[in-house]
């Protein structure tokens, strides 16, 4: 568990977008590169950003914590200071970079964005580790078992002394008093059980000092002072580009092909329907034909009677002949006869 407080944060923030650089960076960390951004001025540490890397000098006489996100790769320490009591805020700063006055950190810088945010150790912590580990000569900074322990009671402590102000708050004497008994059980039974007999025995008179619990437990100072000549903040940042892709080149002679334009979209036209047909007029019936008149043929006059021998032979031949005409489809005969001819009589 992560149990190392902080107060509030300055932040140095690596965005995408570029910007000019605001002022010159410190000159000894790295040789900068303004195509990926600057450092302000009044920026809370001394920090250099160049093409590959961010590194970070902690100036200031107190501890800080870096806290990293985004593209950024492995922390390289330049320069460290080691003691106990920096082994053991290392150790309870978890993932976090910790910083001691004179530090020197750098970070590889990827292509994309990263952030990178600086604050200040909690003075309750580190006046816990402080007092612990001064009182504790054979402790050795690269002694992890050493180190362990101490870093399992600081949380142990603060979190007893936090209760006890809570308990405390508008209590008489008798039950203040109640309260601070609890909280010395509660301390002496961390330590005890994390340290050796005799390194314990040796650390209560200290830890159990009501003095040292009223500097523990007052309200911390401000996170960050501004640098001198600059506006007190709580903030500041530093912008910085990331790596463009590259872009790929065309070869030597050889022209890069011509963007061809999507040809543009033509609307399909609206289909009409067929007008609907008019309906077809009823059949008007027509009025049935007349039959053809057909003239009657007038009936040849009966020759007249013969009154004699000699006129009824004229009046047989005359009726024969009227009967050839009327009866015979052609002007030729079918007879034996010769047209025009007289035929046989008989008497």
């Amino acid at each position: 568990m992560k149990s190392l407080l902080v107060a509030a944060t300055t932040v140095l923030v690596l965005t995408a977008l570029p910007t000019a650089a605001r002022a010159e960076p410190a000159p000894d960390l790295c040789t900068a590169d303004g195509a990926r951004g600057g450092v302000p001025a009044d920026f809370v540490v001394d920090a250099c950003v160049d093409a590959t890397s961010v590194t970070l000098r902690n100036d200031l006489p107190d501890p800080v914590l870096v806290h990293r996100t985004g593209d950024l790769g492995t922390p390289v320490r330049v320069h460290q200071r080691g003691s106990s009591s920096a082994s053991v805020l290392r150790l309870l700063s978890g993932e976090d970079e910790l910083l001691m006055a004179g530090d020197v950190v750098r970070w590889p810088l990827g292509v994309a964005a990263a952030t990178v945010s600086v604050a200040v150790v909690d003075p309750v912590t580190r006046s816990v580790v402080d007092t612990v580990t001064s009182r504790m000569p054979e402790m050795r900074s690269d002694d992890r078992k050493d180190t362990a322990a101490v870093a399992a009671v600081v949380p142990d402590v603060i979190a007893a002394l936090t209760d006890r102000a809570a308990c405390a708050q508008g209590k008489n004497f008798l039950r203040t008093a109640s309260c601070d008994v609890d909280a010395a059980a509660r301390i002496s039974r961390a330590l005890k059980a994390q340290l050796p007999r005799t390194t314990a025995i040796r650390l209560l008179p200290v830890v159990l000092d009501r003095a040292r619990w009223s500097t523990w437990t007052a309200p911390a100072p401000p996170a960050l002072d501004a640098r001198p000549g600059s506006a007190a903040v709580a903030t500041r940042q530093l912008s910085l580009a990331a790596v463009p892709p590259p872009v790929e080149a065309s070869p030597p002679g050889v022209a890069p092909p011509p963007i061809v334009a999507p040809p543009p979209v033509v609307p399909a036209p609206p289909v009409i329907a067929p007008p609907s047909p008019a309906p077809a007029p009823a059949p008007v019936a027509r009025p049935p034909a007349a039959p053809p008149v057909v003239a009657a043929v007038p009936r040849p006059a009966p020759a007249p009677a013969p009154t004699g021998k000699t006129d009824w032979q004229r009046w047989w031949g005359s009726v024969l002949q009227q009967l050839a005409t009327r009866d015979a489809p052609t002007a030729t005969g079918g007879g034996g006869g010769k047209p025009g001819g007289h035929g046989k009589g008989h008497h």
